[in-house]
């Protein structure tokens, strides 16, 4: 009998503790509503940190031209704070429009890779090109 009543004891007690858990559950669900709630309200946008659109990456005021040495300042990136040579800077609307050929491999084998205009700084402009001199002195040298 000693037996019966214990575990009956037991059993309401905690069903008790139980009941006393519910408002605290039901407490932070709350809370958690709330929270999601005021993240998605347009008044905490202003809180959030903004991610820049597309449209105003590919209208930076710096111009990245071919033939331009750059220094890589994507924290991610196999050749970061490295310095390569600009390939080709393509006139879309793409989120990584300069290529980027650089002189060390990565870890695949790959010795190009594409970046966005914020996250190269110019370190030189290209060299002039010398096609209308050659063809000066082509002119020149022909009889």
């Amino acid at each position: 009998m000693g037996r019966v009543s214990l575990a009956f004891v037991c059993t309401v007690c905690s069903f008790k503790s139980l009941n006393a858990i519910k408002p605290i559950v039901q407490e932070s669900q709350e809370r958690s509503l709330a929270m999601l709630l005021l993240a998605a309200h347009p008044a905490s946008q202003p809180l959030r940190r903004t991610v820049q659109s597309d449209s105003s990456r590919s209208s930076s005021p710096q111009m990245i031209e071919r033939g331009s040495v750059v220094r890589i300042m994507r924290p991610e990136s196999y050749w970061f704070k490295d310095v390569g040579t600009v390939a080709a800077v393509s006139k879309g609307d793409d989120r990584y429009p300069v290529t980027v050929r650089f002189e060390k491999c990565n870890f695949a084998g790959i010795t190009t890779n594409n970046y966005a205009m914020d996250e190269l700084i110019e370190v030189a402009k290209p060299k002039g090109k010398a096609k209308g001199k050659a063809k000066a002195k082509a002119k020149a040298k022909s009889p």
